[in-house]
């Protein structure tokens, strides 16, 4: 007997065997895996929580906007976290619900004050302000905050457009703040954008992609100070800052949806092996912000402007299902996967990050489905464990895995087909039951051998 599921335009289905033996006989060979684990779709969620909390399950909770050093700390507020200076009411909204929720949270250190140094993405002016302010916030939230990383995207020069060695002093500085006050709480070097925005005027100028660049931190004193490492897998555009073909996709013609594939193994690979060299080796990863990026294209595709270089919005349930099947797999050739990838993000206000990004709640003009296709993906993959790394034969895909009953599977799903507007093409995969990734039909077995969108 078979259970699947075919997403209309791409035909991703799961095939259950549960009297097949062969297939059963494929999934046992390859040896024990580690299984998948719910902390692996991790969501950053925008305020208000009472609007924009997600109605699918969570594994761990990310970012919030606003939040950063320079929204929190309005003047020279010293390490007593009761002081004045410190505004910490969207911060403990975000850390009580993720209390609420059993879930852990991951706080950013981000953007120097104006009354703290020259430029948000310069050095502060005197390194105890940020010593100072890391003890504030590790002293009112400890325990309570599992995960802090020491900047965010400095590659990105409107974010950081000083030196190495500043940038190492930074994650110094925070994390030796952070591991006086909470020695169990983990700090992460910080992560990298996945396409490199640096001029020619930066002091870290050079770097021919997001690995590269990380590779000159880690290598100028930042592997130190790095409990745990990551990078943002957003999807790029190929030949535009530091994004080549094996890491990106065309976004520019409409075909975004190749940025969940094997790209995400080999953006993995290359970090890994690029982490392994600078004394890091197996060091956990952890990708604080991931998914499609902006709902506008990003000026990469002026003929989806309003949605975010798909050629429909049918695709981005595709999208976040691949995404994820990918991530998850990609432990299974033998090295450290990736531990958390925090989508950016269910809803969105438009307060902070000027406009919406991988929305998946159906605001911004988004297809809602691809939330309901984040759920149902963590409902097959938690607890599962993958024989092997998915693998293509021509433009089908397939993937081996165990699902947490024991039960063997297959996940497969046709690369060749896609959606144009309202229409999507249909693929048949044999006479098998079939289990709909998105929409009404949701844990719903029908005996038929296709799905049309």
């Amino acid at each position: 007997m078979y259970r699947s599921a075919i997403q209309g335009g791409l035909a991703l289905l799961v095939r259950v065997v549960l009297t097949f033996a062969g297939l059963c006989f494929l999934a046992q060979c390859a040896g024990a895996q580690t299984p998948v684990q719910s902390t692996l779709f991790g969501m950053n969620v925008q305020t208000p929580y009472s609007s924009y909390w997600p109605n699918q399950p969570v594994g761990a909770l990310g970012k919030e906007a606003g939040t950063t050093w320079k929204w929190v700390e309005t003047c020279a507020g010293g390490p007593d976290p009761s002081n004045s200076c410190y505004h910490w009411y969207g911060l403990d909204e975000e850390v009580a619900q993720a209390q609420a929720q059993g879930l852990t949270v991951i706080y950013s250190f981000e953007a120097v004050p104006s009354w703290a140094g020259p430029a948000p993405n310069l050095a502060p002016s005197s390194w105890t302000y940020l010593s100072d302010f890391a003890t504030a916030l590790a002293t009112r939230y400890k325990g309570k905050i599992q995960y802090y990383e020491e900047f965010n995207e400095p590659d990105s020069n409107g974010s950081w457009a000083d030196t190495y060695a500043n940038l190492v002093t930074f994650g110094q500085t925070v994390y030796q703040a952070i591991k006086a006050v909470d020695p169990n709480a983990l700090v992460g070097a910080p992560p990298a954008a996945i396409q490199v925005y640096q001029p020619a005027s930066s002091p870290t100028t050079g770097a021919s992609n997001f690995v590269a660049w990380m590779q000159g931190y880690f290598q100028a004193g930042g592997n130190q100070y790095a409990d745990f490492a990551g990078w943002h897998p957003y999807s790029c555009q190929i030949g535009k800052y530091g994004c080549d073909a094996t890491i990106g996709c065309d976004k520019s013609s409409g075909n975004i949806i190749d940025c969940a594939s094997n790209v995400i193994y080999n953006q993995t690979d290359q970090y890994r092996a690029m982490l392994n060299g600078v004394g890091l080796a197996n060091i956990p990863l952890l990708d604080t912000e991931a998914g499609w990026g902006k709902d506008d294209g990003d000026n990469f595709c002026p003929n989806y402007t309003t949605t975010a270089c798909f050629q429909s919005l049918l695709l981005e349930p595709a999208y976040v299902a691949r995404f994820y099947i990918f991530l998850a797999s990609a432990g299974a050739n033998g090295s450290a996967g990736v531990q958390t990838a925090y989508w950016y993000a269910w809803g969105t206000t438009g307060a902070f990050d000027n406009g919406g990004w991988g929305t998946l709640n159906g605001t911004d003009g988004q297809n809602p489905a691809a939330g309901v296709a984040y759920g149902q993906v963590y409902d097959w993959l938690v607890g599962s464990t993958f024989a092997n790394r998915c693998s293509a034969a021509g433009t089908v895909w397939t993937c081996l895995l165990t699902l947490a009953g024991g039960t063997p599977a297959e996940l497969v799903w046709d690369a060749s087909l896609s959606c144009t507007a309202s229409t999507c093409a249909t693929s048949t995969y044999g006479a098998l039951w079939l289990y709909e990734l998105f929409g009404s039909y949701r844990g719903f077995l029908r005996d038929c051998g296709r799905v049309d969108a």
